[in-house]
């Protein structure tokens, strides 16, 4: 009855535990949040700071929107805008010399009016998934200026 029990107990165990890792590599990203009306007189152009990315400089040209940002050895991301939702495709083109291969993936970033001030919040994920990576966030600093970097190349030669 004893060895019985005993079984009974260790085959639970193991359903559980081959539960929770069935249920853990199910694991689905949160979704992305439904896009909002555009703030009045604004949009995604200027340079943006990030506690993530550090300085991100971004050109909104009709509902298409560039950008580079500075953080590691700079990054560049393209996209669309839906009212106040631009979902992008972003690039990481790596480094040769710190033997770090180019990784990509997609998010997106919905801007918003707080107060005086004016943030993107959002998240970004590897390949297809637009979450799961991390959140992308950024708070408008200014208009962008001629000098301003456009490229990777020039992310590099400024920060």
């Amino acid at each position: 009855m004893r060895a019985q029990r005993r079984l009974q107990l260790g085959m639970f165990v193991v359903f559980i535990a081959v539960t929770s890792l069935v249920l853990g590599a199910c694991k689905t990203n949160p979704p992305v949040p439904t896009a909002r009306d555009m703030p009045a007189g604004k949009n995604f152009s200027g340079l943006w700071y990030s506690p993530h990315y550090e300085h991100m400089y971004v050109t909104q040209v009709g509902d298409t929107v560039r950008g580079v940002y500075a953080y590691n050895n700079g990054g560049e991301f393209q996209g669309t805008v839906n009212g106040n939702m631009l979902t992008f495709r972003w690039i990481d083109p790596g480094n040769r010399q710190n033997a770090r291969r180019p990784i990509e993936g997609h998010g997106y970033l919905q801007l918003f009016v707080e107060g005086d001030r004016t943030l993107l919040k959002g998240a970004w994920g590897y390949d297809d998934a637009k979450t799961g990576g991390g959140p992308w966030e950024a708070e408008y600093v200014r208009p962008l200026e001629s000098e301003d970097p456009q490229t990777i190349e020039q992310i590099k030669a400024v920060h």
